[in-house]
């Protein structure tokens, strides 16, 4: 996805629009943890009791694509706020040259 390298949008330090430096970065979630109380965990808890190792559980698997955050830093106040792109995006994100 190609992003300019200056948008203008509003600053919620300034509360007004003004032009931003636009800086890419692709979110990396950790992994979720799970809760011990929930009826899954407990079942799993259950099957594995008495075993060494594991015996079920989830395979780990890469996302095909990445959720973009968008960091735009305020030309005026130096202040720096973000912008998520809702969906997953295909492509990385690139600058494009204006």
């Amino acid at each position: 996805m190609k992003v300019p390298s200056k948008i203008k949008t509003y600053c919620p330090y300034c509360r007004k629009h003004t032009e931003h430096k636009v800086k890419s970065i692709v979110q990396k979630h950790s992994p979720a943890k799970p809760r011990t109380l929930s009826w899954g965990q407990q079942k799993h808890l259950k099957k594995i009791k008495g075993y060494k190792s594991k015996v079920a559980g989830s395979a780990d698997h890469v996302k095909q694509s990445a959720r973009n955050v968008l960091y735009l830093q305020c030309t005026i106040c130096g202040k720096q706020h973000h912008m998520s792109i809702g969906s997953r995006t295909k492509k990385k994100i690139e600058k494009k040259k204006e």
